[in-house]
């Protein structure tokens, strides 16, 4: 099989990981079937000047994944001007592609709203492959679409052969913004395996940890408040806040005012490996985020045995039950606090092996590759 998967770029640290989730995929289903699919991948990073600073072609190989892309920051552009270079762009890349690797079976294409305009759609139906589209999108699930990007996404909609969603949320958006009833299939985002450091909870210390970008949506600021309501004089009971971004300062000023320094933590930017070995050693993760499409953090955790508080209105909820963790009403501090609470007093019943285990039936690379294919193959 020859597939042609389309993500939104090339995840690196420099680039702020962009298309890692659609990467990883690809890179999943390369690793488990490589004697039967050959796999392209294909980007046109159009970020703005602001965020992206390349001007340059991109080619790579690993295994049977080859990778082929374009930088050209443009974003901020007027619309029909943006789509028009990005139109361009983006066929001359997969014209290449397919001029060196062939024509593909089955295009896979990731993010549709922002890797697609209505030409590069049409160049790809005129290849008359099988055409597969994963929604990941966070203004999708919002509704803060344009009246173009609607009519783009009620297009694809209707002739796509196959449509996944990270979550089951999703599909009910798409056929309300489109009108178009058709069947979705849940695919989740791949979860890497250097997270399955299982440690049983610390005896001395026990430990919550958040993780993600520091930005108002993840609400942090509310783990901060919810923690302090329940622990402020609890020395043995600790909150590390892992990662970095515009709320690093408000979120530290906000500890320092609650005399909390000695019970949070705030660890900035930290790599996979990093993350990992802090959740091994940490008892608990919580997430007050009120914007997810998936929340690949929390199922970061549990693929470390962790169990997980996260707001009742996340995507993530249809995998939580009382052995794997809770759930709190959104934006509800006392109620998160009440959570935390419990989970501590709780903390000798979760079994993390079986925490663990369930993630890895249901999000390890090997679990979400054997799911794509198995779709590649039925398309």
């Amino acid at each position: 099989m020859n597939l042609l998967v389309i993500g939104r770029g090339y995840p690196e640290v420099e680039t702020g990981l962009i298309g890692i989730f659609e990467y990883e995929q690809a890179e999943a289903v390369s690793k488990y079937y490589n004697d039967s699919v050959k796999i392209t991948y294909a980007f046109c990073d159009n970020r703005s000047i602001f965020r992206l600073r390349r001007f340059n072609s991109f080619s790579k190989q690993d295994r049977n994944l080859f990778t082929q892309g374009r930088y050209f920051p443009i974003g901020g552009f007027p619309t029909p001007v943006f789509n028009k270079i990005k139109s361009k762009l983006s066929i001359t890349v997969l014209e290449n592609a397919i001029k060196k690797h062939g024509k593909p079976d089955v295009i896979h294409i990731h993010f549709p709203i922002i890797t697609l305009t209505e030409e590069i759609w049409d160049y790809l139906v005129s290849l008359n492959s099988k055409i597969i589209l994963t929604e990941h999108y966070t203004r999708v699930q919002n509704k803060e679409l344009t009246i173009q990007q609607i009519n783009l996404l009620k297009k694809i909609t209707i002739q796509a052969d196959k449509f996944l969603c990270v979550n089951d949320v999703l599909p009910k958006i798409i056929e309300e913004l489109t009108g178009v009833n058709r069947e979705f299939i849940v695919v989740p985002n791949v979860v890497s395996s250097v997270f399955s450091n299982i440690n049983e909870p610390n005896e001395d210390i026990y430990r919550f940890i958040a993780l993600g970008r520091l930005v108002k949506v993840k609400r942090f600021d509310l783990v901060i408040d919810a923690f302090s309501k329940r622990f402020k004089d609890n020395p043995n009971i600790e909150l590390i806040i892992a990662g970095d971004g515009e709320e690093y300062e408000t979120l530290r000023a906000k500890v320092s005012s609650l005399n909390m320094e000695n019970n949070i933590r705030l660890t900035g930017f930290l790599n996979r490996e990093e993350t990992a070995q802090l959740l091994g050693k940490s008892n608990a993760y919580v997430s007050a985020s009120t914007v997810e499409t998936f929340g690949v953090p929390v199922i970061e955790a549990m693929s470390c045995g962790k169990p997980v508080i996260v707001a009742d209105t996340s995507p993530i909820k249809q995998y939580i039950n009382n052995e794997r963790g809770l759930l709190f009403k959104v934006n509800n501090v006392n109620d998160l606090a009440d959570k935390m609470e419990i989970m501590y007093k709780q903390r000798f019943n979760y079994n993390h092996l079986d925490i663990s285990e369930y993630a890895e039936c249901n999000f390890s690379d090997e679990a979400v590759a054997k799911q794509l294919y198995s779709i590649y193959c039925d398309a």
